[in-house]
């Protein structure tokens, strides 16, 4: 929780960050894992945060 806080405050969006314990003999759900992040984060798109305001 203070992890997505402090990433939202320096200008992370929410949506973006994703904190899961997987064991390294966890192939195939280390690697859905990896698609479905992926996928959200196309979806999102840039991250506006980011961008400069000039």
């Amino acid at each position: 929780m203070l992890v997505s806080r402090l990433l939202e405050y320096v200008g992370l969006e929410p949506g973006r960050f994703e904190m899961r314990w997987i064991s390294a003999s966890e192939g195939g759900k280390v690697a859905e894992t990896v698609r479905e992040m992926t996928e959200r984060i196309r979806k999102l798109g840039p991250n506006r945060k980011m961008r400069d305001e000039r």
